[in-house]
């Protein structure tokens, strides 16, 4: 379809009071899926507490065509971006589902994005409003208030974390893993130590980031944390950064990856640590309860969890030597929705679609060996992965992209760099530091 551009200043969401609407002209040979172009520019004057609102639709505004839902950014996350230059913003294409026939409101499916380039100026140049983070003195963190939950129409937020010893202009973003949050502040320490910027992010109902109406860990589709993930790099190149290496544990590694793949420009390199590429015997009784007749029917079912052993092969309290704020992370972990690991699945199987499309630098960490322990503890869990078939991520890795390292480390838990064998965590943090170093530190 013709795609057109539209952008004004409102007061208000519903209101009709306007500044200096516009609309650009077509935007010419859009792939409606997973596509971005540059649109003509035009200058918006936003007045002091309002928004501005953007939205990307058909020619012809009707529900059949393929479209974008309207979005905005508030006065303060305008004032966030305007201490920067040029940012990129998306809006994602929807296409309705079943769900939005006879509705007023339209939720639709996510089928694609544009992105587009705002040059924000801010004479007052605002301060950002970083604030000391629960992790101590060290550590810093700023929380976005994000676009209304999609399915819920609730308030979601999430918090961007940064290390305050600033190693150079070359920074590593860290997504945590599955009923989880960033804790391991010993984590930011090494890279910082080695002379490399830190940051990480809780995800939308994680961590720092749940709020008491969300539904904990839970989302949709994995392309809505997108939106985080742009206002953490959006950040991180206000701070001057100049390199982003992207990555995560477990599921995090997936959402990197995902990401990635969607929007090679914005980062540097993939950082992956036992990444859930692949599913051994815990998720696949997960799949087994969600496939059953009310896992069918209703996604939001929640009676499934995970087991707590992979927690307290890491607490202190019990098999481990690490602690954290149990009360947003319980060592029980969180229920884990019917619908949630279909998503997974969907996930893995579009990486793996467009196999070998990544030409950034890649680096996947992974314990050498798995195990599935989930109701009686043994030993072997504190030398294995219980959540990955790390013996397939060598053969999968291969698929992925042409510039590929791996790591195998002999006898490395789950959370590869919080191992109980204190050498396999040095082995995993040697093999990152030099992929830095020669893949993204003598490339500049």
């Amino acid at each position: 379809p013709e795609i057109y551009a539209r952008c004004d200043a409102r007061e208000e969401r519903g209101s009709h009071s306007r500044v200096g609407r516009f609309r650009t002209k077509a935007i010419q040979s859009v792939d409606p899926v997973w596509s971005k172009s540059d649109v003509r520019g035009a200058r918006i004057i936003v007045p002091e507490g309002w928004s501005l609102w953007i939205e990307v639709c058909a020619r012809v505004w009707a529900r059949e065509d393929v479209i974008a839902a309207e979005t905005w950014l508030t006065w303060d996350q305008l004032l966030l971006l305007s201490n920067g230059s040029i940012r990129w913003f998306t809006l994602k294409y929807l296409e309705p589902t079943p769900e939005d026939l006879g509705h007023d409101s339209f939720i639709g499916h996510p089928s694609g994005e544009i992105q587009l380039k705002l040059d924000i100026s801010n004479s007052s140049n605002t301060p950002l409003p970083w604030k000391q983070d629960i992790l101590g003195a060290q550590y810093e963190n700023i929380t976005i208030n994000l676009l209304p939950d999609a399915t819920y129409h609730a308030a979601v937020s999430s918090t961007v974390i940064r290390h305050t010893k600033r190693g150079s202009n070359i920074a590593f973003l860290y997504i945590h893993d599955f009923s989880d949050y960033f804790w391991q502040a010993d984590m930011g320490e090494e890279f910082t130590n080695n002379g490399y910027a830190f940051y990480a992010v809780d995800l939308r109902k994680y961590g720092r980031s749940n709020q008491p109406t969300s539904r904990p860990n839970w989302v949709k589709y994995l392309v809505e944390y997108y939106e985080e993930i742009h206002w953490a790099i959006n950040l991180m190149r206000v701070d001057g950064i100049e390199k982003i290496v992207i990555g995560g544990l477990g599921i995090g590694g997936l959402i990197a990856t995902t990401y990635l793949l969607d929007h090679a420009p914005s980062v540097d390199g993939l950082l992956l640590l036992n990444p859930q590429f692949s599913l051994n015997r815990n998720w696949y009784n997960l799949l087994d309860q969600s496939k059953n007749w009310l896992g069918q029917i209703n996604p939001n079912h929640k009676d499934n969890r995970f087991s707590d052993i992979l927690h307290k092969s890491l607490s202190k309290k019990h098999k481990g030597e690490f602690q954290w704020d149990l009360n947003i992370k319980p060592i029980t972990g969180f229920p884990v929705y019917a619908g949630w690991v279909s998503i997974i699945q969907d996930a893995i199987t579009f990486i793996f679609d467009r196999s070998r499309h990544i030409k950034v630098p890649i680096l996947a960490v992974c314990s050498n060996r798995s195990s599935s322990h989930t109701t009686d503890w043994d030993d072997e869990v504190l030398t294995t992965d219980i959540m990955c078939a790390v013996e397939e991520i060598p053969v999968l890795m291969k698929k992925l992209g042409d510039n590929v390292v791996l790591g195998v480390v002999n006898d490395a838990m789950h959370d590869i760099l919080h191992s109980k064998n204190v050498d396999a965590r040095v082995e995993a943090y040697d093999h990152i530091f030099r992929f830095l170093k020669e893949e993204i530190c003598e490339k500049l």
